[in-house]
């Protein structure tokens, strides 16, 4: 049997002789790791004198959010701190910071004293609007009273459990605790300290042990000293006097918490008359079987030290409750027939199973497997992993490989957003869960449902908040067709708006708007369209001033609610009403007199309306009864900015056709004639002026058509990807480009290349454009560029490529 021997020297010795430990109580204590520090003056911020600084290796990737000068409050570098400008109009700022790995840390500020600074909470892990967050600590004061020195460090009350990733650290500063004036904040150092936990350990010693009350919960298992072995307590543990006629005697102890343990006995080593003896665990009431923990301990091997120390050749699982251990005199004193045993202590180590990481996040945007490894004691088998009291289905919902537990996405995405605990069971062992952090990086916004009524009196623009969690906005579809920025909707860091001339374009009904972002698909906005406005019908009518068959027009009104007719308008000129119309009910009729006394050609009569609606009608005016001729095949089409329709009129050539054409707003976007050619065939061609999207109205007229014909085109376009717009883009970004020279660098290069574009040369736009893109790969390598500043010029890039190309 191969034995574990742990000699302990004279210093030990007295160290457990002072030591006095509760014998049931599990002590479990900290050990903290070396520190990871975060140096505020090594983040290659700008010296106020406007000297660079570089970053250097050892600030753990701590950098600033937001460009240090543009964004307030100002931000400067020194040699020792950085320096936030804060005022109570500008009081936050936050920093970005690395955590290399999963874990429990104290966190740590040391900050420098000035007169001018301020007081300020720091919060961890605010939101993009720097809310919310943790406080880890209060009033952290950055002024410098006589009595301080040059800095101060201050330690946040509880510990925190930090994942692997980025993590921000904000400063929002809340006054001056002496005087006026200015008010600054001046981190120094961010300090983190890993905190790691040591097994639970029993200690059972022998001098603490009771002879006669078992309420102590380690006590001689027969209450009876005088009993044969006898028991006498010494300052260094027990003697026990035995012989190898009657050798065994026990001692019980109890275990508060079941586990998987490793056993270590210390005996005292002393001379003479000291024998050898074997230890077991929980043997029967007679004090026989049990498992044997320790073999042959020699009592006399004096030679070795006061004190020797042996491990159990393996860990034993304790369950809860009483047990107790057992000593067998295996040989006698030297020359004597008595032989003397004289345990010191045991001591228990509680072993755990453990899964890394403990704390993990899951992106349902961006999904992926969940992997875990596992660190099992004693050939522990794992028997299942549990959410809650639900058992996850091996090889389906998790895949376990050489001690690699892989939990799957597909289990994951079914699971609500939160912390998600889950129990990985053992045989016979302690039972370590992970959490696993389910989160949705989707950009989200709110509402996702709006409403627009197309009614002209309550026509608003639509306001919709957006968190783009680390994403960059790129644009908004309907459909395939983007919608046209600063036109159809405005846009800024948490909110756009959807410009009511737009959505007035859109018909009764609901539309789904997308909004795209860089590297991942965007919230859907449903837009409820309904329009309470007050209507006509029919629209569209025609009249003929020498038909002998002239009759009164009738028009039904569809009112909105209680709404009704107020007037109707001819321009700016009201008709008569019981002169030049007549009303019943919701039935109108204009009369043919008030028609025929109009001119030939389009009349527009507006209907006024109590609220506020005003529908019009076209009355197609013509001087005689018109023949028998109809536009028999009319279509429009719009391709690129150029509009053409084509048709036919049924009573041949030369015969003179008018068109108009209404744009999705109905304002007028183009009206023309032509004569029909061979077979009646005729041709509209124009190129548009306004660039507005939408469903386009024609109506077609000619000569002797009494009903002139309508089709529609739908219009719209994708913005063309310029340098104008990549300058724009580059501004936006500025403060996520971590040098000022490198914005003025890139800056220029788009200038040029500007003036290549201008002039129509491709190949050098190409060439140039391809070298940009390399050089926005160098500095996203070397973390002078954000992610997102990086994702969004390099579609750019792309972009104006592929147009050139």
């Amino acid at each position: 049997m191969q034995w574990k021997f742990r000699p302990i020297g004279t210093a030990a010795v007295l160290a457990i002789l002072c030591v006095i430990l509760s014998l049931t109580h599990l002590d479990r204590t900290e050990a903290a790791s070396t520190p990871l520090e975060y140096d505020f003056s090594k983040i290659g911020l700008m010296y106020s004198n406007g000297v660079d600084q570089q970053p250097t290796s050892h600030s753990h990737h701590l950098r600033l959010i937001g460009d240090q000068k543009t964004v307030s409050p100002v931000v400067y570098g020194t040699a020792f701190i950085s320096r936030i400008y804060s005022t109570l109009n500008a009081p936050v700022r936050s920093f970005q910071f690395d955590v290399p790995e999963n874990g429990l840390y104290t966190i740590s500020l040391k900050g420098a004293l000035s007169i001018d600074g301020g007081y300020a909470d720091i919060f961890l892990d605010t939101d993009e609007q720097q809310d919310g967050g943790i406080k880890i600590i209060s009033d952290f004061d950055f002024h410098k009273h006589p009595e301080d020195s040059s800095y101060r460090t201050i330690e946040s009350a509880d510990k925190h459990i930090l994942s692997e990733g980025s993590h921000t650290i904000t400063f929002k500063v809340k006054g001056k605790s002496v005087g006026d004036g200015a008010i600054h904040m001046l981190p120094n150092m961010l300090i983190l300290t890993p905190v790691e936990e040591s097994p639970e350990t029993l200690e059972l010693n022998f001098k603490d042990l009771s002879l006669t009350d078992p309420t102590t919960g380690w006590y001689l298992t027969k209450l009876n000293p005088g009993d044969y072995p006898r028991v006498a307590i010494k300052s260094y543990g027990i003697e026990l006097g035995s012989s190898t006629r009657v050798p065994l005697r026990s001692f019980s102890f109890v275990i508060e918490q079941a586990g998987l343990y490793e056993i270590d006995f210390t005996g005292n080593l002393i001379s003479g008359s000291a024998g050898m003896a074997d230890i077991y665990l929980d043997t029967d009431i007679n004090e026989a079987g049990g498992t044997k923990v320790v073999d042959s301990f020699d009592f006399a091997e004096v030679d070795y030290g006061p004190l020797k120390t042996v491990a159990s050749p393996k860990a034993v699982y304790l369950s809860e409750g009483l047990h107790k251990f057992t000593f067998k005199l295996l040989r006698d004193g030297a020359g004597t027939t008595v032989g003397y045993i004289y345990p010191h202590s045991f001591l228990l180590t509680k072993l755990e199973n453990s899964v890394s990481p403990a704390v993990v996040a899951f992106d349902t945007a961006q999904p992926q497997d969940v992997v875990f490894a596992l660190d099992t004691h004693a050939d522990a088998i794992l028997l299942g992993i549990r959410n809650g009291s639900e058992l996850l289905q091996g090889d389906i919902d998790y895949s376990i490989d050489n001690g690699i537990v892989t939990v799957k996405k597909e289990y994951l995405l079914n699971q609500a957003q939160g912390e998600l605990l889950l129990t990985f069971d053992f045989t016979n062992k302690n039972d370590p869960f992970a959490q696993i952090d389910i989160i949705d990086s989707t950009p989200t916004a709110e509402p996702n449902i709006v409403y627009f009524n197309k009614n002209e009196t309550v026509q608003s623009d639509i306001a919709i908040q957006i968190k783009s969690n680390g994403y960059t906005f790129q644009r908004i579809r309907q459909g395939t067709k983007s919608l046209i920025r600063d036109r159809d909707y405005t846009v800024s860091s948490h909110e756009i708006v959807l410009n009511k001339d737009y959505l007035r374009t859109l018909d009764v009904g609901t539309v789904q708007l997308n909004l795209d972002f860089i590297g991942i698909n965007g919230p859907v906005i449903e837009v409820i369209i309904t329009d309470t406005s007050s209507k006509i019908s029919p629209e569209r009518v025609g009249f003929a001033k020498g038909s002998f068959m002239q009759s009164d027009i009738s028009i039904t009104l569809h009112p909105n609610g209680a709404a009704e007719l107020t007037d109707i308008v001819n321009g700016n000129q009201a008709l008569v009403r019981d002169v030049d119309y007549s009303q019943s009910g919701n039935n109108i009729l204009l009369k043919k007199q008030y028609v025929s006394a109009l001119a030939a050609g389009t009349a527009r009569l507006t209907f006024v309306m109590s609220d506020g609606s005003r529908p019009a009608l076209l009355v197609y005016i013509v001087d005689a009864e018109p023949a028998v001729a109809e536009i028999t095949a009319l279509s429009a089409e719009a391709v690129a900015d150029t509009v053409t329709v084509e048709g036919t009129i049924d009573s041949g050539a030369n015969q003179q056709i008018t068109m108009t054409v209404h744009d999705p707003n109905g304002q007028m976007d183009f009206i023309g004639q032509t004569v029909s050619g061979e077979n009646g065939q005729f041709l509209f061609s124009y190129t548009k002026s306004r660039h507005i999207q939408g469903t386009y109205i024609v109506v077609v007229g000619g000569e002797q058509v009494a009903y002139p014909s309508e089709t529609t085109f739908t219009y719209s376009y994708e913005i063309p990807m310029t340098t104008t717009m990549m300058l724009d883009l580059l501004d936006e970004y500025r403060g996520e480009i971590y040098s000022e020279a490198t914005y003025y660098l890139l800056k220029l290069h788009l200038v040029v290349i500007g003036h290549y574009e201008q002039q129509g040369e491709a190949g050098k736009v190409v060439k140039h454009m391809e070298a940009f893109k390399l050089l926005l790969g160098q500095l996203n390598t070397h973390q002078i560029i954000s992610e997102q500043a990086y994702n969004a010029m390099t579609t750019a890039t792309d972009t104006l490529i592929g147009q050139w190309r």
